[in-house]
């Protein structure tokens, strides 16, 4: 990530290289449990209450977020192991633990913020103190309380991302969105500015405006190519391109998921190689070039990958602007090689 301070990424990677090694001790021990106690970055403990990961105060969940989003950057493989030892059916894990046999019926999320996709539970939740904290699109999140039953409930049947219905929105809940972290819990801050009105027209507004040059997130659509790996194993990609703003920054990124076939059904398997390309192509306000970057990974033995950029600011983007591409390779003499990509558009 640009602008990361060397220091801390080294004392992170030490304090993580430590944790993998506590592992073979303590295998039945969560790697996330590991982390609370060993306090790397002065988090306060933070746990599961019940289906939710719950963080005391809002700094508590910045420090982890903050953690977790430079370790997808640093150390990919790492982040995996740390955010699937959380014992929940999170965003994450629902994904990786999907099997099916039908490529169209497999999960496929609208969250675009990878972090947010390891802290939310299958409902989209997490709970900051004692407010419930649910993604209803994006950008954007309902705060209620966690004791609140019968909000929570509602909440949990609502449409969400696309086919959201402003009007179904409950009393009890408040709409925020994701400029900045403080906006998460300022429904409930004493002597707020916060207006549930003002929350209601931005959202009113974001679900009719179609700019062709747009600050908003984006992404494809989910991808799925295949071939057969040495005549034995269907094999297969599914990927995804996109774009979107979190806390202040513009990220773009290319996700890529190796699957193989066995008994009739897919699950996500390891492959022998995969590369992942990312290039964007970012716009001022005018819609006029705005500078552009671009990134490549390869990793091997591995089940998913990831090319990631970023930058301050919200940028713009036209259709067409944000590219991903992929690939796979075989480690058999065949030299299967399965190519794909995806751009998006708005």
């Amino acid at each position: 990530m640009k602008g990361t301070n060397v220091k801390t990424i080294l004392i992170s990677c030490s304090i993580v290289l430590a944790i993998i090694l506590a592992m073979s001790s303590c295998e039945q021990e969560s790697i996330i449990t590991q982390l609370n106690e060993n306090n790397p970055l002065n988090i306060t403990h933070h746990s599961i209450n019940g289906d939710v990961l719950k963080f005391e105060t809002l700094e508590d969940f910045e420090a982890f977020y903050n953690q977790l989003n430079t370790l997808y950057d640093e150390d990919y493989q790492t982040f995996n192991r740390i955010v699937e030892a959380i014992d929940l059916n999170t965003v994450h894990n629902k994904m990786a633990n999907d099997v099916f046999t039908n490529p169209a019926d497999r999960y496929q999320p609208f969250l675009l913020d990878p972090v947010m996709m390891a802290i939310s539970n299958e409902h989209l939740e997490f709970q900051i103190d004692d407010m419930l904290i649910t993604t209803i699109s994006t950008d954007a999140f309902l705060v209620s309380k966690i004791d609140d039953t019968e909000t929570k409930a509602h909440i949990r049947l609502m449409k969400k991302d696309k086919s959201l219905n402003v009007d179904e929105i409950p009393d009890r809940a408040y709409p925020v969105f994701d400029d900045k972290m403080q906006n998460l819990i300022a429904p409930f801050v004493p002597n707020s500015t916060y207006s549930k009105r003002d929350a209601l027209h931005k959202l009113n507004v974001k679900q009719v405006e179609k700019d062709p040059c747009t600050q908003d997130e984006g992404a494809s659509s989910w991808g799925w190519k295949q071939g057969t790996e040495y005549a034995v194993n269907d094999v297969a990609l599914s990927y995804l391109t996109k774009n979107y703003n979190k806390w202040g920054r513009t990220y773009e990124e290319a996700k890529v998921n190796a699957y193989s076939k066995n008994n009739g059904s897919w699950s996500n398997q390891e492959a022998h190689e995969l590369k992942v390309t990312v290039t964007a192509q970012r716009r001022d306000k005018d819609c006029y070039e705005d500078g552009d970057e671009g990134e490549f990974k390869i990793c091997t033995d591995c089940k998913d990958y990831r090319a990631r950029v970023n930058v301050w600011g919200k940028k713009y983007h036209h259709g067409g602007d944000v590219y991903g591409g992929f690939v796979r390779y075989s480690g058999y003499n065949d030299g299967l090689i399965i190519t794909a990509s995806k751009r998006v558009y708005y």
